[in-house]
Parts: C-alpha cells; sequence; structure tokens
C-alpha cells in the first residue's frame, strides 16, 4: 500500500523503520526511538497516524515519568478502584465530562488534575468526603456502585458507626456531617470554647435560623425541648461522635474540687464543607447574637422561643416552628 510523500509530493512505496523522533511536550523536548514511516523512493520520513501517534504517546510517558506524573493506565486503576465510569468520576471531581477519556487515552493531565487523583488514589477518606457533597451530581445506579466500592476499601471507625446512628435518628431532616463541621469551627473561631450547654444552643439557633431564611436545615439535625433550653436530640451521641471525629475538645469545669460541667471548642477537620455565603450569613448572624451569653442567660433567652414553650418535655420540635423564632 503507497503512501503520500510530502517530500516526492506524490503517493510512494514504504516501509517501517526504526528511527529518533523528537517531540515538544510542554516545551521541553523529549526524544524516542521508534517505528516510523519511511518513503522507499526517498528516505524521508512519511506521515502515518497510527504510527506517529504510538510515538506521541511513548513521548508523553517519557515526560510522565521524567515529572512523576501518572500514568494512562494509573489514571484508569484509579477511577475503577471506586466502581466509577468515566463520566461519573469527572461529575464527582467536577471536571468535564471528556477528562477521564482523554488522560487514559494517553493525552497529557494537568498537574492540579494529577494531584487530585493521587489523593482519589491514596485517600479513600477524602473520596468518601467529596461523594458526600458532590453524590446528587450522580445517577442512582452510580451512587450505589460507589458506595459499594467504598464499602469495601473502608472499615468503618467507631466515628462512622456513630455518624451512621445519627442519620438514621435525625429523620427531621438530611443531616450533614460536613456542614456540621464547618459550623463548630467557624463558633470556635468567632466565639470561643463554649460550655456545652451554650454550645448546644448554637447549633439550634444556626439550624432553626436557616430554616427560616431559606426553608431548609444547615446541618440537619433534629432537636427536643429539655429542662434548659432546645438541644440536639441524643446530644450526648453527637458531642461523642464530634470527638471522635477530632472535630471537638472537651475540657471539664471544675469548681470545688467537683465536676460541674464541660467546655466544648471546635476544631478543624479535613472533612469539613464549605458553606454557601447564604449560610454564612447564618452563622454569623447567630454567632453575633448570642455572643457573651453565659449559659443562664442564653437559656432564659431560649425559654422565650414559642417553639420550645410548646413543645413537650423531651419532645422533638417541629422544622416548621422556624417561623416563629425569634431572631432574624
Amino acid at each position: 500500500m503507497e503512501h503520500y510523500c510530502q517530500h516526492c509530493d506524490r503517493f510512494r512505496p514504504s516501509h517501517t523503520e526504526e528511527r529518533e523522533e523528537t517531540f515538544k511536550v510542554r516545551g521541553e523536548e523529549i526524544t524516542i526511538r521508534g517505528p516510523l514511516r519511511v518513503c522507499d523512493e526517498c528516505g524521508h520520513v512519511m506521515g502515518d497516524e497510527e504510527l506517529d501517534g504510538a510515538l506521541l504517546v511513548k513521548a508523553y510517558n517519557e515526560y510522565r515519568r521524567r515529572h512523576g506524573l501518572l500514568m494512562p493506565e494509573e489514571i484508569r486503576a484509579i477511577r475503577e478502584k471506586y466502581n466509577l465510569s468515566q463520566g461519573a468520576a469527572a461529575k464527582l471531581l467536577g471536571w468535564s465530562p471528556a477528562t477521564f477519556t482523554r488522560y487514559e487515552g494517553g493525552a497529557m493531565q494537568e498537574a492540579a488534575h494529577d494531584e487530585l487523583l493521587r489523593r482519589m488514589r491514596d485517600d479513600p477518606e477524602w473520596v468518601r468526603g467529596l461523594y458526600r457533597r458532590n453524590s446528587r451530581r450522580l445517577s442512582a445506579l452510580q451512587r450505589r456502585r460507589v458506595e459499594e466500592a467504598l464499602q469495601e476499601i473502608h472499615e468503618p471507625t467507631e466515628a462512622d458507626e456513630m455518624e451512621e446512628i445519627i442519620g438514621r435518628l435525625n429523620k427531621e431532616g438530611e443531616f450533614n456531617p460536613g456542614k456540621l463541621f464547618t459550623v463548630v469551627r467557624l463558633i470556635a473561631e468567632n466565639a470561643g470554647k463554649l460550655s456545652k450547654s451554650v454550645f448546644l444552643k448554637y447549633l439550634f439557633y444556626i439550624d432553626f435560623l436557616n430554616l427560616k431564611w431559606h426553608g431548609e436545615p444547615l446541618m440537619g439535625l433534629a432537636y427536643v425541648k429539655n429542662h434548659y433550653g432546645p438541644v440536639p436530640r441524643y446530644h450526648g451521641l453527637l458531642l461523642e461522635y464530634l470527638e471522635a471525629s477530632g472535630a471537638i475538645r472537651r475540657e471539664e469545669i471544675e469548681r470545688g474540687g467537683e465536676i460541674v460541667g464541660e467546655y466544648v471548642e471546635g476544631l478543624p477537620v479535613e472533612r469539613a464543607e464549605p458553606l454557601e455565603e447564604h449560610e454564612r450569613d447564618v452563622v454569623d448572624y447567630v454567632i453575633e447574637t448570642l455572643k457573651g451569653m453565659n449559659a443562664e442567660r442564653i437559656s432564659e433567652f431560649s425559654h422565650e422561643e414559642p417553639a420550645w414553650i410548646e413543645a413537650r418535655l423531651k419532645e422533638v420540635i417541629p422544622y416548621a416552628k422556624a417561623e416563629t423564632l425569634r431572631i432574624g
């Protein structure tokens, strides 16, 4: 079969021959040896899409080797580790739909993408947090496949088990641990270390004010009427969960040789989920409103809430009562 020779300007018989070819990859010259199509008449290299493409892939791989970037087969293995199709993996990471198709086909990846792919390979917990934030982008079938993969990869910790229990118990809303972690950290940064009673009231007001302003709770916790005001349902379990997750530090309050309470201080954790601007406004407003109130004052303040007054002791306070909130 004849091929077109640019040097001869006509179709000529040809053969393949091992030669060196130099490519420029991101400004760097990469010389690769491999089969090229050569004109039988003049000896010049002829264009051959298949052979040239294979050499270019080899040049890209040499560049990857020199700069410590993932190879196409490694990228495919990372995706398959989580039972993701190419399109689903791109959706999960917020990339364009064809990104994985190109990278696995040999196209050179961006350095920033390479870093994320390595993290995806090495840190299943990070992928778990990413999945929690972006699972809505995936179909039901894709979600099930990812969840199965994560279950196989990860041995549940005590914190994971508590998180699952809290999610089941809080039937009022959809529990969002990532945003809970962020709220806890913001409270600590702006209001400091708080007594447990005060800390729990902050959570109530933040969830219910977000309901009042935006129609949904921020963290998805359920709240009950307690003697000293509204608190998250099963708040003891919630505090244990936050502590096991590394999201809070607890410190006993001692007076006269007796333990009379405890302080709660939020800590930054990797699984924290960024808040939308309007959600951050809610958190800032509640902190500014309640800041400086001690346990007695905030208890009195919360006892004036219709949501607390109208509920029976230990009864779950309906989300619908958010409209009656006295702040905001």
